[in-house]
């Protein structure tokens, strides 16, 4: 996988660097094509569209504005996530998070850190088994010694 590149502006100038490189106060200027490189809020947009669909599913390109719209996060139209790509317009960006404090990254640490519960029905069945197994066993030590108590040679009784 080829590394992720971003237009930023630090003390008056544009420089290309690594995504990874961006720490929180960059200022990242977004065009068409290029992936989010971190979460930003827009503060100058030029018809700017992304693409939400892997973090929400919607399949309409989504406007970034400069006005703050709704006071949830997730729900305004002023924040650009990271990992969604630029499909129409070009803007400018402040980094509000970076790393795993991104939105998907915090999506990918709740994925990660689940504890993984037995169902009813798993539970239901491993005690079926154990019991079953049990069974199983006891029957067989019982027949080996009957054979043994009848008289019958090793080789015939396993």
């Amino acid at each position: 996988m080829l590394p992720s590149y971003c237009i930023v502006r630090r003390n008056g100038e544009e420089a290309r660097i690594l995504a990874e490189a961006l720490v929180l106060g960059d200022i990242v200027l977004l065009t068409s094509g290029n992936r989010v490189p971190a979460d930003l809020r827009v503060f100058q947009s030029n018809g700017l569209m992304v693409d939400n669909s892997s973090l929400t599913g919607e399949n309409e390109p989504q406007p970034r504005k400069t006005q703050t719209t709704e006071k949830n996060p997730l729900e305004a139209h002023n924040i650009a996530w990271y990992s969604t790509l630029v499909l129409a317009g070009d803007g400018v960006g402040l980094v509000v998070r970076v790393g795993d404090s991104t939105l998907i990254g915090e999506i990918a640490a709740l994925t990660a850190d689940t504890n993984t519960k037995l169902s009813t029905l798993q539970i239901e069945i491993r005690n079926f088994v154990q019991k079953i197994s049990v069974l199983a066993i006891s029957m067989g030590i019982v027949f080996l010694a009957v054979g043994f108590g009848l008289g019958f040679p090793w080789t015939f009784n396993i």
